[in-house]
């Protein structure tokens, strides 16, 4: 037996193949675990109050990707010299992942379904056990590591429901010969798809990871052998390098890009602003409702004399985070010298949901493919404005592209909550930047309201919370709550009230939920708020689709690792 190599020893026993489906199928079929991620959950619980029955509902929010989507990892330089391996008719969309050069294809064979699938995921699939499937297997030419793929179409219930069958099949030692079962309930990423693993010792102490994720709909089981875990590495760069198209790996690569530019300028919370000199003793303040800064006496304030068309500002698909109509214009603030250069605006958008390193970069792109404008340079590093981080785009810009006029410009760009600002510099001479960049020193956020005058909610604000509001509504499925349902006032006929939220970008932990009516509380309920989650709400009803009764109430929000908690009031009306 030791003249086989080890893939045919397992083959000739009990069908490699097999044993790695069944391995897949175990592990797999479960991508979101017990612990909301980037999925959408839900849980519910139930208090008396009276003679009636209230129910509170909690549902984490996405960003506007599918529930099982997550952020994926860069390759390493292991597989700079490896080659992808595309599988296009196989299954039901595309997919390929990175291999070193010299492994090699292995000889399909067939197995009983039901040595790899728990009987329910079978049903869903309209499969019996007796129906025959047959995955690929890729190895190193000694035979390990290797790694297999096996699939199951038409799945249905969620992946945390097709791991548990999944996980009691093998557990029940179906198709399988398991010497030590390691660890459960690892995660990874896939090509941005969230995948569930298992790690485990199969008889003859071959170690064994095994991978699945969901993907419209099908079962994704992908296995990876070693002679012993000091080969995990290799294993891992597998994992790392797969991707659902060739599209994708070349996104991925301009990510891998992006990600190694952002992890020498990574974007801090605060920051400390150079302070004015003496060059602006004497000048003259201007102050908004959400900001001042101080320019040369003798230059004029001309803010809201010109109406500008919002669209040519951004690009699409932060001016789609607005909401503002295709049409929609403005007015900016405006100083300028007397003779019309140099001259400083400042633009205002409200509800950008991004990252201002994303709109940095979507901004950038923006402006490079614009007919008039030319030489877009983006600053190496994060500036400061006011103790607000900010990115800044320089360029050459030509009103006329056929003309003659070509003007040196600065843009400036500060988000403050879900608040883009641009400030910007128009000059006649790229030297001409002095009192531009003292304005900025000179700048300074004045406390505003919290209150979202969007749908007259009296929302809040604070420390770890970016805002929290009361809303008559709150689908999930947004990539941002719609603003248009926010209010601290319900009829006297409504059934369900909704609080949406958003914490600090990067947060995670439980968030704590108490209902109060009349200061009495009434019921209390939890959800996990993850670093990848972009928003979330919480929800109060009477478990019969009863009006909810008249009175003053409030919501309390309390984030249990920091401490933070807000108080959202509200009132439901009396008939």
């Amino acid at each position: 037996m030791t003249a086989w190599p080890l893939w045919e020893r397992w083959r000739g026993s009990i069908g490699l193949l097999s044993l790695l489906a069944v391995f897949a199928a175990a592990c797999g079929s479960g991508g979101e675990g017990a612990t909301p991620s980037t999925d959408t959950s839900s849980t519910s619980a139930t208090e008396t109050t009276s003679a009636e029955t209230t129910t509170a509902e909690t549902t984490t929010g996405e960003t506007g990707t599918a529930a099982e989507s997550c952020p994926a990892e860069q390759r390493s330089a292991l597989s700079d010299d490896w080659e992808y391996l595309k599988f296009t008719d196989l299954f039901s969309s595309d997919f390929l992942f990175f291999l070193p050069p010299d492994w090699v294809d292995q000889p399909p064979a067939s197995f009983p379904a039901g040595d790899a699938f728990h009987p329910d995921n079978l049903s869903e699939a309209g499969l019996d056990p007796d129906a025959t499937v047959q995955p690929i297997a890729v190895t190193h030419p000694s035979q390990l590591p290797g790694v297999s793929l096996l699939t199951l179409t038409e799945v249905t219930s969620p992946l945390h429901v097709v791991y548990a069958r999944q996980e009691d099949h093998i557990r029940a030692g179906t198709g399988t010969d398991v010497q030590e079962i390691l660890r459960t309930g690892m995660r990874t990423c896939l090509g941005g798809q969230t995948a569930m693993g298992l790690e485990l010792l199969l008889d003859g102490d071959i170690y064994t990871q095994a991978w699945t994720t969901v993907r419209a709909g099908t079962l994704y089981q992908f296995v990876l052998v070693a002679e012993d875990e000091a080969q995990a590495d290799v294993l891992d760069e597998i994992l790392r390098s797969w991707a659902w198209d060739q599209a994708a790996v070349e996104a991925a690569a301009a990510a891998d890009a992006a990600a190694a530019a952002a992890a020498t300028t990574e974007m801090p919370s605060i920051c400390e602003p150079d302070p004015p000199t003496d060059m602006s003793a004497g000048w003259s303040r201007l102050t908004s409702e959400d900001f001042a800064f101080s320019h040369p006496g003798d230059w004029q304030d001309l803010s809201g004399a010109v109406t500008l068309a919002a669209a040519g500002f951004l690009d699409e698909e932060t001016y789609a985070e607005t909401g503002l109509a295709p049409d929609a214009t403005f007015t900016s603030t405006l100083v300028r010298d007397p003779s019309g250069f140099p001259n400083v605006s400042v633009f205002r958008f409200e509800g950008v949901q991004s990252p201002l390193d994303e709109v940095h970069g979507r901004l950038q792109t923006h402006l490079d493919e614009l007919p008039e404008v030319e030489g877009v340079t983006p600053s190496t590093r994060p500036l400061c404005v006011g103790g607000e981080p900010a990115w800044a785009l320089d360029l050459l810009f030509s009103p006329d592209p056929d003309g003659e006029d070509t003007f040196y410009q600065e843009n400036w760009y500060v988000l403050r909550g879900e608040t883009l600002y641009q400030v910007q510099l128009l000059a006649e001479d790229p030297e001409d930047t002095e009192a531009f960049h003292e304005l900025l020193r000179t700048w300074e956020w004045p406390p505003v309201e919290a209150e979202d005058p969007t749908g007259g909610s009296e929302g809040v604000s604070g420390g770890i919370f970016v805002e929290a509001h009361m809303a008559t509504e709150a689908d999930t499925s947004l990539d941002a709550p719609d603003r248009s349902t926010f209010t601290s006032t319900f009829g006297p006929d409504t059934t369900q009230v909704y609080v949406v939220f958003r914490l600090q970008p990067g947060t995670s932990g439980r968030v704590n939920i108490t209902w109060r009516m009349e200061g009495d509380v009434i019921l209390q309920s939890e959800t996990n708020y993850s670093e990848d989650t972009n928003w979330a709400s919480a929800s109060i009803y009477y478990s019969g689709g009863e009006f909810l009764a008249p009175g003053s109430y409030e919501v309390e929000l309390d984030v249990e690792e920091t401490g933070d908690r807000v108080v959202v009031p509200f009132t439901i009306e009396d008939a």
